[in-house]
């Protein structure tokens, strides 16, 4: 996997490094003649004090989403409580129909797993409050494949299998009644 790291503090330094990043990424993204095999996974990493620089300006935010939409992980080092939540809020803010997961394993980590659409959290060593504000809690990491895996695509088939018998229950209630008013030419 390909690592970028974002750790500039100063804006023109941020800006050129996301800058940079992007302009790399473009280029990767171009099919080439000499390119062979499988594509390398590209993943970002920033630190806490370039996330408070990219949270202040409107440009090098636009920017950092572009290219963090690009790859195929960020990750957020050094970060606050409050940070891991804005960055949560910044991708639903920005895009409203994806769907944001949050796992953490610590009372560091309420925040970010309250603002997330799912939540998970992980009953370990740093406490239960994760757990506890969690949409579903875990006892450990190696749990959380099979989780999103088997019990995630199994809650969506059932919610969809509730919604197809609404239909048909409703439907069977209402039919026979509306028929039997023509029979009845719909007297009291």
């Amino acid at each position: 996997m390909t690592l970028h790291s974002i750790e500039e503090i100063d804006d023109a330094e941020l800006h050129l490094k996301i800058g940079n990043i992007n302009v790399e990424l473009d280029s990767k993204a171009r099919p080439s003649s000499m390119h062979f095999g499988p594509k390398r996974k590209e993943a970002i990493i920033v630190a806490g004090s370039s996330l408070i620089k990219i949270d202040e300006d409107i440009e090098i935010r636009e920017l950092f989403l572009k290219a963090a939409t690009r790859v195929d992980v960020v990750l957020a080092c050094r970060v606050s409580p409050k940070q891991k939540a804005d960055v949560v809020n910044l991708i639903k803010k920005r895009f409203p129909n994806k769907t944001t997961l949050s796992i953490g394993d610590g009372a560091n980590d309420v925040s970010m797993i309250l603002q997330a659409h799912v939540g998970i959290g992980i009953l370990g060593k740093e406490g239960q409050q994760a757990a506890r504000s969690a949409d579903f809690a875990i006892g450990q990491f190696k749990f959380l494949k099979p989780l999103l895996f088997f019990h995630g695509r199994e809650a969506y088939r059932r919610n969809s299998l509730l919604v197809l018998y609404n239909f048909y229950k409703n439907f069977l209630y209402v039919v026979p009644q509306f028929y039997f008013g023509f029979y009845a030419a719909f007297a009291g």
